[in-house]
């Protein structure tokens, strides 16, 4: 895939949000974040975000666009993380809804 795409973002404190623009393609994904410091050198993470697609990637069951969820439970290099991603589609939303777990160790 070859396109263009400009990020704008920001954070104060514990907030962060960005906002990602296609302008090739006309796909905006906008996310909002928010980490919580826990007793211990624990934190907390909670993740939104939601994906417009232009209207040339819609089906008839489906209007494209897609949001995500996620929980992220971290301690130095280690994170756990609950994620949720689901499109938007004409039929039940549990339809579509997809769970992850993820362990994750940085070195």
């Amino acid at each position: 895939m070859d396109f263009g795409e400009v990020h704008l973002g920001g954070s104060y404190k514990m907030f962060s949000a960005k906002v990602s623009y296609d302008g090739d393609n006309k796909n905006m994904y906008a996310e909002a974040a928010v980490d919580f410091p826990l007793p211990a050198g624990y934190g907390l993470g909670v993740h939104f975000g939601s994906y417009s697609y232009d209207s040339k990637y819609k089906t008839a069951n489906s209007v494209g666009d897609y949001t995500d969820y996620a929980l992220t439970l971290s301690k130095g290099d280690f994170s756990l993380a609950v994620t949720n991603t689901s499109e938007n589609v004409k039929m039940a939303q549990s339809d579509t809804a997809r769970v992850a777990v993820s362990y994750t160790k940085s070195f």
